[in-house]
């Protein structure tokens, strides 16, 4: 006697049913946990992949305010929403010449510090595909690679935005008398 045999032919379709379901909902949890939800903006008519999940909001045309005596970098402050906050130069940290204007600041933070990066624009929130993402190529010169997951068949770059925040390099401690 088999297990099946202890059910009726509508038991049996609801118990596959729920199976199917199941199946269905497993397929979904594995196809998000290989592909980001991500925002595309631009720097020197390339695009780059921000993930949306370390993102806080999108303002254009804010004013920046330069800040004396700080790295090359270092774009100044913004006021925005009351709150100053620094801003960085993408381009000037991805070592790419960007002679676009600048119309966007994208805030990105963690729960130790948010800043704001400047871009030269902002396009479009899509989902990649982890699995198709390559290495950098050598040739691209970047001087910071270690801020780049990685390049995606289109040409994308994905920005690894945790390698950013936690970036030493970027805190400023010095006093200028």
């Amino acid at each position: 006697m088999s297990f099946y045999d202890h059910f009726s032919e509508e038991e049996l379709a609801v118990l596959r049913n729920r199976a199917q379901h199941v199946a269905h909902a497993a397929r979904e949890d594995q196809a998000k946990a290989f592909s980001i939800t991500a925002l595309l903006v631009t720097l020197h008519g390339e695009s780059y992949a921000l993930p949306l999940d370390m993102l806080s909001m999108v303002h254009q045309h804010v004013a920046v305010v330069p800040v004396p005596c700080t790295p090359p970098f270092v774009a100044g402050i913004a006021n925005i929403r009351g709150h100053i906050v620094p801003v960085l130069d993408l381009s000037a940290l991805l070592g790419v010449q960007d002679n676009n204007e600048i119309t966007a600041l994208v805030v990105i933070g963690n729960e130790d510090m948010s800043f704001a990066l400047q871009v030269s624009s902002v396009g479009e929130v899509i989902t990649l595909t982890l699995n198709s993402i390559r290495e950098i190529p050598a040739a691209l010169g970047l001087v910071r690679p270690g801020y780049i997951q990685g390049v995606f068949p289109d040409g994308t770059i994905l920005l690894d935005i945790n390698a950013i925040l936690n970036d030493p390099a970027l805190i400023i401690e010095e006093t200028v008398d």
